[in-house]
């Protein structure tokens, strides 16, 4: 019971640099605005301060797989912990949109690490075939904290404005970083601990003789590694760029919704990717089919609601754009099962690598599709001013979710082409 408790509590602390590190990745949704007023920025360069994020997010992957194999959980999660509490503090000072942009560099790094390193204590504290509910978990856990940079922090922003709330929350991740130094621990100490330690990840000898370069290379030689990762990059790409940056803006604009009535209209995308990452990885760990038709059913399903969602000008969704947002969180929510799939793909030994590579694609894809929505209402959709805030056509996100959607259709026809393989109960 002590044990079964223990591991729990190591599993929440650890998780909450993801939380930080989702509140930031679509907090700047809430005061887009804001930034447009202050800086005077249009959607372009907007899109690529927010882009700043994903970029050492992408990058690091790889080696953020080496460094937690080096240093462990503990110390990586607590030194980046510490370096995003430095990009929050900065961000909350930036005296102009670069300064800002730096800031964001700042933070995609330091929270580049959360993922993996809370992945691998999960293998080392619990047993393999929970391994894709409790990634489901973690990523529920992100969403809590996406949950709370929608209308809460619309809410804060309303209160306090948009530079004191993010030294608050500055002060906040200084404080949860000493948490995560006092808390986890990186493997158990008991020696029943550690044979389940030994059957769930790979051991010293392997870590040690494990080459970097050959684990990459044979991960980009494996048919079914691009048919697995290449996908997320596409859904993940539009869906943080509406649920981060473009959303609110959205909602307001085409729906005249006030700041707040449009952050928690963006919450529901949080609310149905939490319930759905842990519905669609419980429904891929229990059910006695190939985790392939689970991926594949949830992403048809989210590529139906995008379609809904580009068909806005033409189907009167108002009156039930709340539960259309849940919707696009809750399909959504199926995608977290591919980090099972590349795991299934691998030995033991790259498979850190393996599925660092994998993670970097979607941020790749988050930064992309920021930048070119972005582009895309500049160009073709500026109708006016108003009080420093740029205004757009309805035409033209139509236009911007057309060419998400046909990505979309695209990444799904790829993913019918993975080699089928039934869960392992």
């Amino acid at each position: 019971m002590l044990m079964l408790s223990r591991r729990w509590i190591i599993f929440l602390t650890a998780s909450m640099l993801y939380f930080v590190g989702y509140f930031h990745r679509v907090s700047i949704t809430v005061i887009v605005e804001d930034l447009m007023k202050e800086f005077s920025a249009s959607a372009t360069s907007l899109g690529i301060f927010s882009s700043f994020y994903f970029y050492p997010y992408a990058l690091m992957q790889i080696p953020a797989g080496l460094l937690i194999d080096k240093l462990g959980s503990r110390k990586t999660l607590t030194i980046f912990c510490l370096v995003t509490s430095i990009g929050t503090l900065i961000f909350s000072l930036s005296p102009s949109l670069s300064y800002a942009a730096f800031s964001r560099l700042i933070i995609g790094f330091g929270v580049s690490v959360a993922f993996l390193s809370t992945a691998k204590l999960i293998a080392s504290w619990f047993n393999a075939r929970s391994f894709a509910s409790l990634i489901g978990i973690l990523v529920a856990m992100g969403n809590v904290g996406a949950l709370l940079a929608s209308a809460p922090l619309a809410l804060m922003v309303i209160g306090l404005g948009w530079r004191l709330s993010f030294f608050s929350i500055a002060i906040a991740t200084f404080a949860l970083t000493g948490l995560i130094w006092l808390v986890v621990i990186d493997t158990p100490m008991t020696n029943e601990n550690n044979l389940n330690e030994l059957n769930s990840v790979s051991s010293y000898e392997d870590r040690k003789d494990r080459n970097v370069f050959s684990g990459v290379l044979q991960s980009i030689k494996t048919r079914d590694f691009w048919l697995v990762a290449f996908p997320p990059l596409f859904f993940f790409g539009s869906f943080i760029s509406l649920q981060g940056l473009w959303g609110v803006q959205f909602v307001m604009q085409i729906f005249a919704l006030t700041k707040v009535e449009a952050s928690i209209v963006v919450m529901m995308m949080s609310i149905g990717f939490s319930i759905g990452a842990l519905f669609w990885g419980i429904v891929s760990d229990r059910l006695a089919v190939s985790r392939k038709s689970v991926y594949l059913f949830g992403l048809t399903l989210y590529v139906s609601a995008w379609l809904c969602l580009t068909l806005f000008r033409y189907v009167p969704i108002g009156t039930w754009v709340h539960a259309l947002f849940f919707f696009l969180g809750f399909f959504f929510g199926v995608i977290p099962i591919s980090v099972a799939m590349i795991k299934s793909l691998f030995p033991l030994k790259i498979m850190g690598t393996a599925t660092g590579a994998a993670n970097a694609l979607p941020f790749v894809g988050g930064a992309l599709y920021q930048l070119l929505i972005g582009y895309i209402l500049d160009v073709f959709g500026l109708e006016r001013m108003e009080e420093g805030v740029r205004i757009y056509s309805s035409a033209s996100y139509e236009l911007g979710f057309m060419v998400c959607l046909l990505s979309l259709i695209f990444a799904t026809g790829m993913a019918f082409f993975i080699k089928s393989k039934k869960t392992q109960i």
